[in-house]
């Protein structure tokens, strides 16, 4: 017989810290971060705050708002893809990630 197990879920908002409730896809990193792609920037969940981080101001980096797909790898890396279909970003380490983004 199998057995059933508790799951705690928490329902976000833009209450809670979201940039936008629309979302377009969600990523679960090595460490246990859930990464959120919406209309309005990428969003990072610990289990208990809210960041955002939304395009760099300069060429560097995310360029749009949207972000459309988020996947990972064993190594750490992040791949983000906004609305622009021919551009993927990579991003390595959290340091990597605040150097690309510019956090608001």
């Amino acid at each position: 017989m199998v057995e059933a197990k508790n799951h705690y879920f928490k329902h976000l908002g833009v209450s809670d810290g979201l940039s936008q409730v629309c979302i377009f896809s969600i990523y679960q990193d090595e460490l246990g971060a859930v990464w959120l792609g919406t209309s309005e920037g990428l969003n990072r969940y610990n289990g208990k705050d809210v960041k955002i981080f939304r395009p760099s101001q300069g060429n560097e980096g995310l360029t749009n708002n949207e972000i459309n797909k988020l996947c990972g790898d064993k190594k750490g890396r992040i791949y983000i893809s906004d609305i622009d279909p021919q551009k993927v970003h990579v991003l390595g380490t959290p340091e990597e990630l605040q150097a690309f983004l510019e956090e608001k």
